[in-house]
């Protein structure tokens, strides 16, 4: 008989109306929504910020998380904007941006890119998504992940290396 897995892909909420509470919340969110559909032992694949949340849960709830993905998460290595300001008027800039997040660059297509672009043009949301980033940027977990018993791969996502091993 062949294995059967459930595939669950909650979308996180980014915006919440609560301002503050940074990755606290989004980690509240994962918990509630695992209980909420009574997953057990849940494999936590998580890409970016997603990663970053998982790997967080997976802290907090060892017993609960039977496997571990990330790939490209935020809180072992930070790449940011640097030290310019985001140009949130300048669609151009937002393109070049969403392209320095995939190593494939023809995935980024107009409606992905007028969609964040119509986001970062929201203060509100702009403002969530600094808080985040500010939360994630301090929060660096690197040397946490010794602690994980879980089997755990990470892709470190650096541009050019094809997987965790080669980039060592």
């Amino acid at each position: 008989m062949p294995i059967q897995h459930k595939i669950w892909t909650p979308e996180l909420p980014l915006f919440s109306k609560v301002v503050g509470q940074g990755l606290d919340r989004l980690v509240l969110f994962l918990e509630q929504y695992i209980e909420k559909n009574h997953i057990a032992k849940p494999v936590l694949i998580g890409n970016s910020l997603g990663g970053h949340v998982a790997l967080l849960y997976t802290l907090k709830h060892p017993d609960k998380v039977d496997r571990l993905v990330l790939t490209g998460s935020s809180g072992l290595y930070e790449n940011t904007f640097g030290g310019s300001f985001p140009r949130v008027k300048d669609y151009q800039y937002i393109r070049t941006k969403i392209e320095d997040v995939f190593d494939r660059k023809e995935v980024v297509d107009e409606e992905m890119v007028a969609h964040v672009f119509g986001i970062v043009q929201q203060k509100l949301k702009v403002l969530s998504i600094i808080g985040l980033a500010r939360d994630a940027q301090r929060q660096n977990l690197k040397d946490f992940l010794p602690l994980i018993e879980s089997p755990c791969i990470v892709d470190l996502g650096f541009t050019g290396c094809g997987n965790s091993a080669s980039c060592g």
